[in-house]
């Protein structure tokens, strides 16, 4: 195969890598603005405004952290990219899977509000029908268009004012508008609150389980070997060297017989990440793999 044939294909791929990236951010990102922003506020509002921009600059910052070893920016820019970049991903994610879960309980509350509102609208022209007394505001228009009466200086027959009755019997809020917003801030607070126990999780000592293994037959100049099994160590934009100077200690206070490492070592290229590997070497077990 001709090395110009092998360029073209990656570059192929790597345009339909970026390409279904930024598909997937735009669908996802496009909900979350539907149901948390939009649903949310009202039209116009700074809040609004603010709150959509907030979503277009983090959906850049994660396609330019997922992007950036395949588009050559270096490792100086990923790592600047990299925390926000990966905490939205986890807290977007999250935002997802909870608005969807949410989308039953504010499709019935949506539902019942609906209903509710229905009913009062039919049961208030037959009550009147039967003779009760009318809402304040016609009674005022009714007193003005007669050009005298209580109702013609702005008060209603019970005594109130015409202002205050109608302050006092219009909802303080919306009910969809209350519904989207009591919804979207329980879909938040989910998310915030699991990354949060998972960033606190991510960010601790790696946890140790020491697992006994019994084989049958086993020879025994091999009883009591000690084997340290290492995944997930990740060395990239998120993890500098202290972060591998600490895993090197917690092995070697261990005192493993045999090291290895099983998978998700780095996360990048050789070029990028060397030094951050650099501590992996004082660790000095009989027997050493990687796989």
């Amino acid at each position: 195969m001709s090395r110009p044939l092998i360029a073209s294909r990656s570059r192929g791929v790597l345009v339909g890598f970026v390409g279904m990236i930024v598909v997937a951010v735009v669908v996802v990102h496009g909900y979350l603005w539907w149901r948390l922003v939009r649903a949310s506020t009202t039209p116009g509002s700074r809040s609004r405004r603010v709150l959509t921009w907030v979503l277009v600059i983090l959906a850049a910052v994660m396609v330019v952290t997922f992007g950036g070893s395949r588009l050559g920016l270096g490792m100086d820019v990923e790592r600047v990219v990299a925390w926000p970049g990966y905490l939205w991903l986890a807290v977007m994610f999250y935002l997802f899977v909870f608005g969807l879960v949410m989308e039953v309980p504010r499709a019935v509350a949506t539902f019942v509000t609906s209903r509710r509102r229905r009913a009062a609208e039919t049961a208030a022209p037959a009550g009147r029908a039967e003779g009760e007394t009318a809402p304040v505001d016609e009674v005022v228009l009714a007193g003005a268009a007669a050009g005298g009466g209580p109702a013609a200086h702005g008060t209603a027959t019970t005594g109130r004012p015409a202002a205050e009755g109608a302050a006092a019997d219009a909802p303080a809020i919306d009910r969809r508008l209350f519904i989207s917003r009591t919804a979207s801030a329980v879909v938040t607070v989910g998310a915030l609150a699991t990354v949060g126990y998972g960033a606190s999780r991510a960010l601790g000592d790696p946890v140790i389980e020491r697992v006994p293994i019994r084989l049958p037959r086993l020879d025994p100049r091999m009883s009591g070997l000690r084997i340290a099994v290492v995944s997930d160590i990740h060395l990239g934009p998120l993890s500098g060297r202290g972060h591998t100077e600490r895993i090197v200690r917690m092995i070697n206070g261990l005192q493993a017989d045999a090291v290895t490492i099983v998978g998700d070592l780095v996360d990048g290229t050789v070029a990028e990440l060397g030094r951050l590997a650099t501590p992996s070497g004082p660790s000095n077990p009989a027997m050493a793999r990687i796989s």
